[in-house]
């Protein structure tokens, strides 16, 4: 007899407070409801992985950096290979004259001659000389 009474007040109850959560379901649907934040917590990068996308140095740029830096921002043609060169200093055999400034700056001496196939210009600087040929790098020495 206990049990059968513990029984049917235990489905009272469950019955009861069933109701009263489907009641508050549908009222609670007129509030505005809160979503769940994602739980998943990310970490922030360490100061040494942002370290490596900032330049090396803090000093202020020197002239070198300043005209290759401004002519890469400026030159929209560039790919990324070409980009990497000036912005190291280096140059190579297609280069514009103008790349070729940008990367290493002014020469110590220039000389420029007409031929058939246009016009020929020879750059000295201290290492070494560079041929172009109508405003394309065609030599190093």
């Amino acid at each position: 007899m206990k049990k059968l009474f513990l029984f049917s007040l235990t489905i009272v109850f469950l019955f009861t407070s069933c109701s009263k959560f489907s009641i508050k379901k549908k009222s609670s649907s007129k509030r505005l409801q809160i979503k769940k934040i994602n739980s998943e917590v990310k970490n922030a990068p360490v100061f040494e992985d942002i370290e490596k996308y900032i330049r090396t140095s803090y000093y202020p740029m020197d002239q070198d950096e300043v005209r290759r830096e401004t002519f890469i921002r400026n030159s929209s043609y560039l790919d990324i290979y070409k980009k990497d060169l000036i912005q190291k200093g280096k140059i190579e055999i297609g280069m514009y004259k103008e790349e070729v400034f940008a990367s290493i700056g002014t020469p110590l001496e220039k000389k420029q001659s007409l031929n058939d196939f246009g016009i020929k210009e020879e750059w000295k600087y201290n290492s070494y000389t560079c041929y172009f040929q109508n405003g394309i790098l065609k030599s190093i020495n």
